[in-house]
């Protein structure tokens, strides 16, 4: 059974959501990036130490995200996922909201050296929802790679349309989205369009399995 029949997705759509949710994904792991590091620079200033702790925990998580993320869903189809990652990372960004400030006031007051307490605030704030980003990256690529007249060129394609949609997302976020919007107002409508983009993509390119259940 073909991928599009299994699914239940118009032809034309059959390989659209693992680029969607993908693409987002990178975009999304940037707008929060540089959010938290707006709201670590009052009490860590901003530094090169600050970019790089950010940068640092947030290729640590997707790093560990894709390498943990392939396992589960390996050898199987799987809309769960390519959607529950997603889901899950966005409420992973509530402590952003909520603790971002006592936990860089208590870093800054303990750490020894603002440098480490900089990078323990990045840990935090951002491994969680970084990693859960990276765990939908491998399940995109192995439901594109089922269309095997194209396996070859699939992961490259994704892997750079993920990247262009992370460029684009930081850019967004530093030229216009941080500069006019409080960073909470931001992460909070980024977390919503992130659960509705994921609750879109099931029902509309997962039918079938949103009717038997989710199969993780």
């Amino acid at each position: 059974m073909s991928v599009a029949a299994y699914y239940g997705a118009a032809p034309g759509a059959r390989f659209r959501a693992p680029y969607i949710l993908a693409g987002w994904s990178g975009a999304y792991g940037m707008l929060v990036s540089m959010v938290a590091a707006r709201l670590m620079m009052p009490w860590f200033g901003n530094s090169t130490y600050v970019w790089g702790a950010v940068i640092f925990a947030v290729l640590l998580g997707f790093s560990l995200g894709c390498l943990s993320g392939g396992l589960p869903g390996r050898g199987r189809e799987s809309a769960a996922g390519l959607t529950l990652p997603l889901c899950l990372a966005a409420l992973a960004t509530l402590p952003l909201i909520h603790y971002a400030r006592p936990v860089c006031i208590a870093l800054a007051v303990a750490a020894p050296d603002l440098r480490y307490g900089a990078l323990m605030a990045a840990l935090l704030l951002l491994f969680a929802p970084a990693f859960l980003l990276g765990a939908v990256f491998p399940h995109a690529i192995e439901l594109l790679c089922r269309h095997r007249g194209r396996a070859r060129q699939m992961p490259a394609s994704l892997a750079a349309w993920s990247a262009l949609a992370a460029a684009a997302g930081a850019l967004l976020t530093a030229f216009h989205l941080v500069p006019r919007f409080d960073p909470p107002v931001l992460l909070q409508c980024a977390m919503a369009f992130s659960l509705a983009l994921a609750l879109l993509a099931f029902l509309r390119y997962f039918p079938r399995r949103a009717k038997r259940g989710w199969k993780f």
